[in-house]
């Protein structure tokens, strides 16, 4: 069965698993461009809802059925999946003959598809991928930044400047939905156009002068990867292949807490990248510290280099994000509504990429600008509790309803002492401002005593922890939460400067 036939059995078997309005709506058009064991890229797609669509819904459906249309070329379960809005080249374009065949008309492949399955199997070291696993979309050209990631981008054009020598490792933390992954890949790129220097030559990478060569894969790969290779008793080719770079970027460092034997391989993997002033980067949910079952040796090499914490965007970000996207989507998106927007959507950019495709979804790319009650009805689900939570004095509302459900004093939620119940108090305290008020951690900290915004992380992170196995947590986390909404029955409480808090209506006010 030649190529194309397969791509027809493989449509066929995806019509049969989808909803059946998808099916009407893409499946039809969709191509296949590229098929690698580590990387498939798809093409036809009309728009980026359904590329969305495809991308978070449908990305192990497209998967599976691939690996029982193409047997003899197996995809891996977590392959780097590519949707495209336009085919370069449909699926089942002829090729030119090969010298000496002579059934040219039945010869269909896709690009670069043919090459490899001619080519003998190669002895050694997996070749890296041609992308090595960057993606190209997500560059420091696409990542806007406001005041709050200066620190960060400072960090990284120090480490293109002087790849290996400064911050070396690297560690960038926080909350899904900050850039984080987006800020490791468009360091790989930055890397990926430096020359080699002559000790990246002598370590075993690219020569002096040449590109450097950059591996960028997630930690959960590299997981699995190295249980593969234990179980299959075939670790050297393994240990080879990730060696075999000049700057190693993984993503999601809390994915291999769980296997004490992958943390030793890495451990193993870091001393040989930084021993010869290779570039090191990785990305994690939390700050070393909180991520429990790390290695000790591994998290004490990684709080020897440079950690910073990622805070949520600021109103400035938020604005330039929201009319970037909406120009992407063919949104005509007035000021106002804009900046309506940007002052409810606090938290993280995920939130606002979310809101932007559904006004794209519901019919917002017509040309005609879009209503303020259009773009209300359509954002309200995915907006936090409604415009009460735009409130002035939302962070007042939190801590009040915290100190009350606690029954302590604002002063005690601000004082040294650590008994169990001021600081879960914190914990809760922290954790709302956060979500329900957008706040960076050094702008909560009045409220709590002037704590370093590593402290507040932590305690951010350990109730998140809670509220995940303990139910009655949850409980009081949700009537906090619900207390918060309404107006407190006593005058509200100040932070430790003395200050009422009202930064929403600054910046309300600024904009």
């Amino acid at each position: 069965m030649d190529l194309a036939a397969r791509w027809t059995q493989c449509k066929s078997e995806l019509a049969a698993r989808l909803a059946r309005e998808d099916g009407e709506a893409w499946l039809a058009a969709l191509t296949l461009e590229r098929l690698e064991r580590d990387r498939v890229v798809l093409g036809g797609v009309q728009n980026t809802f359904f590329r969305s669509r495809i991308l978070t819904q449908y990305r192990e459906t497209l998967l599976d059925a691939l690996a029982a249309a193409f047997p003899d070329h197996p995809v891996d379960a977590l392959a780097q999946l590519e949707v495209r809005l336009a085919a370069a080249q449909p699926f089942g374009a002829e090729l030119p003959p090969a010298a000496g065949d002579g059934e040219a008309d039945e010869q269909l492949a896709l690009p670069g598809f043919a090459e490899e399955a001619a080519a003998p199997p190669a002895s050694g070291p997996v070749p890296l991928p041609a992308s090595n696993g960057l993606d190209p979309r997500l560059t420091l050209e696409r990542f806007l930044a406001g005041a709050t990631m200066r620190p960060v981008l400072l960090a990284i054009a120090e480490i293109v400047r002087a790849p290996g020598l400064r911050f070396n490792p690297l560690l960038l933390c926080g909350a899904s939905g900050l850039g984080r992954t987006h800020l490791l890949h468009a360091l790989g790129h930055a890397l990926s156009r430096r020359p080699a220097s002559a000790g990246a030559a002598l370590s075993g990478g690219s020569p002096a002068g040449g590109p450097l060569r950059v591996l960028c894969a997630s930690a959960e790969r590299f997981k699995q990867e190295v249980l593969e290779g234990m179980q299959q008793r075939r670790m050297k080719s393994v240990r080879e292949r990730w060696q075999d770079a000049d700057a190693l970027l993984l993503d999601d460092l809390q994915f291999v807490l769980v296997a004490p034997r992958v943390q030793e391989e890495l451990l193993h993997l870091f001393d040989s990248y930084v021993g010869s002033g290779r570039p090191v980067a990785f990305t994690a949910d939390r700050l070393p510290r909180a991520l429990r079952g790390l290695n000790e040796t591994l998290r004490s090499r990684i709080e020897g280099g440079l950690v910073l914490e990622l805070e949520p965007p600021d109103a400035d970000a938020r604005l330039a994000y929201l009319r970037r996207r909406s120009a992407e989507e063919g949104l005509v998106l007035g000021e106002a509504e804009a900046r309506w927007l940007a002052e409810r959507l606090r938290g993280s950019l995920r939130l606002a990429e979310g809101v932007v495709v559904r006004l794209a979804a519901y019919g917002g790319g017509t040309g005609r600008p879009l209503t303020r009650e259009f773009v209300e009805h359509v954002a309200a689900p995915l907006l936090a509790e409604g415009e009460g939570w735009g409130s002035p004095v939302l962070a007042e509302r939190i801590v009040a309803a915290v100190c009350e459900r606690f029954g302590i004093a604002v002063k005690a939620l601000q004082a040294p002492s650590r008994t169990p119940t001021l600081v879960r108090a914190r914990q809760v305290t922290v954790f709302l401002l956060k979500e329900l008020s957008g706040l960076s951690y050094p702008e909560m900290a009045p409220w709590l005593g002037h704590r370093t915004p590593s402290t507040l992380s932590h305690a951010s992170h350990a109730l998140e922890r809670d509220l995940a196995r303990h139910p009655h947590v949850h409980r009081l986390v949700r009537q906090i939460r619900e207390d918060a909404s309404r107006e407190p029955s006593s005058p509200p409480p100040r932070p430790a400067s003395g200050k009422t808090r009202r930064l929403p209506a600054r910046r309300a006010e600024q904009h």
